[in-house]
């Protein structure tokens, strides 16, 4: 099915989007690896922008089939309704990959409030997305930063000196998926934010390939790999 965005008040096309799945094909499908939900999300989310009063024509193989304006009160209300369920699958995808289980996917689900916003916690958890309680690393870290090309050494930074870090830590909690519960181990984060400039003699800009490792405390070692930035 081919959904073809143009302005309400234009002739042009706005965007052309290929829509190759719904809800109901999701159902029996990994639930940590739903088809097309990233897309299915960025539709909805598109033509649920207040800001953008779309038009839409359906058509298939070529014929079209429907059109009308995604803005009517019932069609708001349905859309909004099919986006907070992939948004829950979406959520589910996360805290699946996280336990490392396989389980297929109910849309006949009868999902309540409480187990989608406990969901939504759990999966703000193992995605890193909650707000860190500033902490202090007792010991001098050590942060290094090299820079390659294609095996040629660029830039090679250690600097030593204590600098913050930010640390979250869970408890172990259970979470409903699907109807059925799980359980999700403690959890203990860092992050340190880290500002690189790397300033090049070239006069144009070069694609490399570098490296960030930080040695922060004993046993603590975080290193973050960026195979191509410009």
């Amino acid at each position: 099915m081919e959904i073809i965005f143009t302005p309400v008040d234009g002739d042009g096309v706005h965007s052309v989007s290929i829509l190759t799945t719904n809800v109901k094909a999701w159902h029996g499908k990994d639930a940590a690896n739903p088809p097309y939900l990233d897309a299915f999300i960025n539709l909805l989310e598109t033509v649920l922008d207040s800001t953008a009063s779309l038009s839409f024509a359906l058509e298939i193989d070529g014929n079209q089939v429907a059109d009308g304006k995604f803005h009517t009160p019932k069609l708001m209300e349905e859309m909004r309704e099919i986006l907070s369920f992939a948004y829950y699958v979406k959520r589910a995808r996360s805290v699946l990959r996280y336990l490392r289980k396989s389980v297929q996917i109910d849309t006949f689900t009868s999902i309540s409030t409480e187990d989608h916003r406990e969901l939504a916690r759990v999966s703000d958890i193992v995605e890193g997305k909650l707000s860190y309680e500033r902490s202090q690393i007792v010991n001098s870290p050590e942060m290094k930063i090299a820079c390659t090309d294609g095996g040629k050494a660029l830039m090679e930074i250690v600097s030593k000196g204590e600098f913050s870090v930010l640390e979250h830590k869970e408890p172990a909690s259970t979470v409903t998926i699907y109807g059925m519960p799980y359980e999700v181990p403690p959890t203990r984060s860092f992050y340190s934010p880290v500002r690189l400039h790397i300033l090049s003699r070239k006069k144009r800009k070069d694609i490399v390939d570098f490296c960030i490792r930080i040695e922060m405390a004993d046993n603590f070692t975080s290193q973050t790999l960026f195979d191509v930035q410009e």
